[in-house]
């Protein structure tokens, strides 16, 4: 089993809307072998950046996916997962909050497919209220996305 999804029946794996950024996902996780782990998979996400989601998402349906934290909808669709030392990946749509993600930094992220961003968790070129603002109404746009 790749993800871990204990909130709702919904699996993440069952949706065809999280094919793309699953197999890449899975490409990158390792077995747990250590004390950094989340569930069967090492963790792939700083500690630091795992907190930063939890603070921007609070609200969302917590997952696990191969090592790393994320939010999906009730339905099961991801919208959010963190990755690495400093990025936040969010299925975002066409709109201002994608133009405003990659206006502050952020990128999509070719490696899944184009309806997913990078988005700098800590925006360190704006003030850390607004940037944490920022990125909340960010995660928030993509909740709504994947909520449709």
């Amino acid at each position: 089993m790749g993800t871990t999804d204990r909130a709702q029946p919904d699996s993440v794996n069952d949706r065809p809307e999280n094919a793309a950024i699953l197999a890449r996902l899975r490409e990158a996780a390792e077995p747990a072998t250590s004390a950094y782990r989340l569930g069967e998979w090492e963790l792939h996400a700083h500690p630091d950046l795992c907190e930063r989601l939890d603070d921007v998402a609070p609200d969302g349906r917590r997952v696990e996916v191969y090592g790393l934290p994320g939010r999906a909808s009730p339905g099961g669709v991801l919208y959010a997962v963190a990755r690495g030392t400093s990025g936040i990946l969010l299925r975002l749509p066409a709109g201002s909050a994608r133009d405003a993600v990659l206006a502050n930094g952020g990128a999509v992220a070719t490696d899944i497919d184009s309806d997913w961003v990078r988005a700098d968790a800590w925006l360190t070129d704006v003030p850390s209220a607004a940037g944490r603002a920022l990125l909340a109404g960010w995660v928030k746009a993509a909740r709504s996305a994947a909520d449709a």
